[in-house]
């Protein structure tokens, strides 16, 4: 059976985009599930927290423009720090294949990632941080333990939830 080469991936993401403070791999791509086999079709799931979305954004449309489809493409960087900044805070740039790996990889601020995570504004990325993550790379050791339990809190918080809803279910039905 092949395995994910987590340092093989980091060394080609240091390599191929701008500066990332924080990497986040999550779902079969990098976490073993049942019947779920790791090859080389396998995507792997990725969130890049970054310093300013609009300064990378600007870089990686330099360095990997290919990356970007559709209106992110022909807009460039500002029509995407406009999207993220009104509407979602994450920018997922999928199905991109750098060197052996197929990513699909997400771009968020690190003041979003926190309100993301503190108030669900936009419930998409709170949603996959819910399940197991694998930690690829922390660049920025002074955000490390602020998105760590950040990212505690927002699991904290979901378990509390189902705990009230199942409650209520339950008070219900007797």
């Amino acid at each position: 059976m092949k395995t994910l080469n987590k340092e093989r991936l980091v060394e080609v993401i240091k390599s191929r985009f701008p500066t990332i403070d924080y990497t986040i791999g999550y779902g079969s791509g990098f976490l073993k599930q049942k019947d779920h086999l790791f090859n080389s079709k396998s995507m792997l799931d990725l969130i890049f927290i970054v310093e300013n979305r609009y300064d990378w954004h600007s870089l990686n449309f330099e360095m990997n423009k290919d990356h970007y489809s559709g209106l992110g493409y022909y807009g460039g960087p500002s029509y995407i720090n406009t999207i993220q900044k009104h509407l979602f805070h994450v920018h997922y740039n999928p199905m991109i294949s750098i060197d052996e790996f197929y990513v699909k990889y997400g771009i968020v601020s690190h003041v979003d990632f926190m309100k993301e995570m503190y108030s669900w504004e936009n419930f998409s990325l709170a949603g996959r941080l819910h399940k197991p993550i694998v930690t690829l790379d922390a660049n920025n050791l002074l955000l490390k333990g602020s998105i760590e339990r950040s990212i505690d809190m927002n699991r904290q918080f979901a378990n509390k939830i189902i705990s009230c809803l199942i409650a209520t279910v339950m008070a219900g039905i007797t």
